[in-house]
């Protein structure tokens, strides 16, 4: 699964805003007017489609500067694992044909649980 990193616009409360502006814009090498114009259309995811570890590493950089960050899931993923899990349910809802075979259903996880398990809900 791919992750994206998203600025909340928040700045962190150990540094000072310009201060922590200004770190973020040498980082990335842009303009102190570049940076405001993100913060102000925040939250704004920066980057996706990243692996865990450059995801993880590049929220280590942006906290360093002071600017508040997430690392979230990419979305195409997670809808490629829903519609994943709804084929599944699909291909399982034809094999009900009697009775005994519906009551066996109720002991088995419900898609939501299941969706639920897979994001750690």
């Amino acid at each position: 699964m791919t992750k994206s990193i998203e600025l909340t616009g928040e700045v962190s409360t150990d540094l000072p805003r310009a201060e922590a502006i200004s770190s973020f814009a040498d980082l990335f090498n842009c303009s102190v007017d570049d940076v405001e114009r993100l913060l102000a259309n925040a939250p704004l995811v920066i980057k996706s489609q990243l692996s865990d570890d450059k995801a993880e590493k590049l929220k280590d950089l942006i906290d360093a500067t002071g600017i508040e960050c997430l690392t979230l899931n990419d979305q195409l993923d997670m809808m490629d694992t829903v519609e994943a899990a709804q084929e599944e349910q699909d291909d399982t809802s034809s094999e009900f044909t009697d009775e005994s075979s519906f009551e066996d259903t109720l002991t088995r996880p419900s898609f939501t649980a299941r969706i639920k398990s897979w994001f750690g809900r």
